[in-house]
């Protein structure tokens, strides 16, 4: 990522004589800074420095998003309460879990949020927030919640026979 601060500020008005060595320095220390009579500060980088911004805005928007939704549910589940209609915010298929999986999803979204903001990266929220979003659509269709969820005893056992 650039580091946007430069010893060194260049005047507009340099720009005609020094370019080479103005855009030199832009490519060397990956940034150049000019500023122009009115007082505005103009930075110089390279396009892939650019890039690298964009991709990190990207994920500062993916942790922001998360965090905001956590926050949420984490005081529901803080006044013991199941979190419902807006307060599941982008993530509506939450519903289908009781008190006692959000508390394990909160615990779950913390610790990825944590090492998310630690790393720099989105991917151990996008993780955890498919994880849970593929047990929530197991959890949507009947048969797979009965399955899952269905009470059963030692009766709905039986041992398998060797195949003759």
């Amino acid at each position: 990522m650039p580091r946007l601060a430069t010893a060194r500020i260049h005047q507009a008005s340099e720009l005609n004589a020094r370019y080479r060595q103005i855009l030199d320095e832009a490519k060397a220390s990956g940034v150049a800074r000019l500023r122009d009579s009115d007082g505005t500060s103009i930075v110089i980088v390279p396009e892939s420095e650019i890039a690298e911004l964009e991709s990190m805005r990207g994920t500062y928007d993916v942790i922001a998003r998360a965090v905001r939704g956590f926050l949420v549910i984490e005081t529901a589940v803080r006044d013991d309460r199941r979190p419902e209609g807006l307060e599941l915010g982008d993530w509506p298929w939450l519903r289908e879990f009781d008190l006692d999986d959000f508390t394990t999803f909160v615990a779950d979204l913390r610790l990825a949020i944590s090492e998310a903001v630690w790393q720099l990266e989105a991917a151990p929220i996008v993780d955890v927030l498919t994880g849970w979003r593929k047990s929530a659509d197991a959890l949507n269709d009947p048969l797979s919640r009965d399955t899952l969820l269905g009470h059963s005893t030692a009766h709905d056992y039986v041992e398998a026979r060797r195949p003759e």
